[in-house]
């Protein structure tokens, strides 16, 4: 039964793995084309409950609806570096109909206060979903990015 079960995992392994080789040999999968015009509002400063300010970026698909899905990405390593890649992503992400808010960490590149690794994230982080439930009444979907210090919700 034993010996079954490798049996397959190895099978199911190597399957994948000549997809993926497959899948490799034509190239990166198209950006979507843009469903929403987006607007994008720079280094804005959210206020937290002890007077510190946050910088954000937000990336805001426009369009008839009033109420979009929120993607929040709070990160100690700038908003705008990763060469770029994180703008592009934002604004990918938003012409397809959801608002992005990319934030630096408290104590980080253009937000006050003072940094500890992980210190204070969790209220944060909620202060800020708070604030863009009162901006852009989103309609009530927030993402979870993972969290080490890479980006994170």
């Amino acid at each position: 039964m034993r010996n079954t079960i490798i049996s397959h995992f190895v099978s199911v392994c190597l399957g994948l793995g000549a997809s993926m080789l497959e899948a490799a040999d034509r190239g990166p999968i198209p950006e979507p084309a843009p469903r929403y015009i987006v607007r994008v509002e720079k280094s804005v400063m959210v206020q937290m409950s002890d007077g510190v300010r946050l910088s954000t970026d937000l990336y805001l698909p426009e369009g008839k609806e009033s109420r979009w899905p929120v993607i929040l990405v709070r990160t100690p390593y700038s908003k705008t570096g990763f060469g770029g890649r994180m703008e592009k992503l934002a604004a990918m992400m938003a012409g397809q109909g959801y608002v992005l808010a990319v934030q630096d960490k408290r104590g980080r590149y253009e937000s006050e206060g003072s940094y500890i690794i992980f210190g204070g994230d969790a209220d944060d982080g909620a202060e800020t979903i708070d604030w863009l439930r009162l901006q852009y009444r989103p309609d009530s979907r927030f993402s979870n990015c993972p969290s080490a210090p890479m980006p994170q919700a």
